[in-house]
């Protein structure tokens, strides 16, 4: 709806509609377009952003933080948490244990697009957009493989950016997201528990 005489001006209403859904899933992790994403609004980007971010579903080849680990950051945060911190939700409960391991990936995913985002603003910022350095670390470490035209312009401090950000978006943020055995007290101690003041 917001392409339609935009970049998708030219076409005929099923064309829109065919270019239209295959944008929706091409940022799950596909990487290829049938109009360039450089031709997209504003509003368009964002959203497009928003999918490379997610990924697709769990135990698919999709990158990104997966859908479940969204949904389950969104129905903590608008459905509330039982006495445990799990979730009742449509007739079944969420363990509490899922609903941190959702907000630990989030909380990661964020820290690193943050920081490889600083990095590239800080190898290309004076020469490229601020809009086209996010869409192409996002898009890196969902290991989509759009971008906005602006991949051959990069130099070599940015290029081993996204390379990093690729590898740890594909291995990393899962590795990470995997309990810790390390450093963990024995079952018949526990380390005292404190309820912090938090919004």
């Amino acid at each position: 709806a917001i392409e339609a005489e935009r970049a998708y001006a030219g076409f005929s209403v099923p064309k829109k509609i065919m270019a239209a859904l295959f944008q929706s899933v091409t940022p799950r992790t596909a990487g290829f377009d049938t109009v360039s994403q450089s031709l997209l609004s504003l509003p368009s980007v964002a959203f497009v952003i928003f999918l490379m971010f997610v990924g697709g579903a769990p135990g698919s080849t999709a990158g990104g933080v997966k859908t479940t680990t969204i949904f389950m950051a969104f129905a903590s945060a608008f459905k509330g948490h039982e006495d445990d911190g799990s979730i009742s939700f449509n007739g079944g409960v969420l363990a509490a244990s899922s609903v941190v391991r959702a907000f630990s990936v989030l909380a990661k995913a964020v820290f690193i697009i943050g920081m490889a985002f600083v990095g590239m603003l800080l190898a290309e910022g004076d020469a490229l957009g601020f809009v086209d350095l996010l869409f192409e670390t996002v898009s890196a470490f969902g290991t989509v493989g759009l971008s906005r035209g602006i991949t051959a312009q990069l130099g070599v401090a940015a290029k081993l950016i996204l390379i990093a950000t690729m590898f740890v978006g594909r291995v990393g943020l899962f590795a990470m997201a995997l309990s810790r055995s390390l450093n963990r007290v024995e079952r018949f101690a526990e380390y005292p528990r404190e309820n912090l003041l938090l919004g």
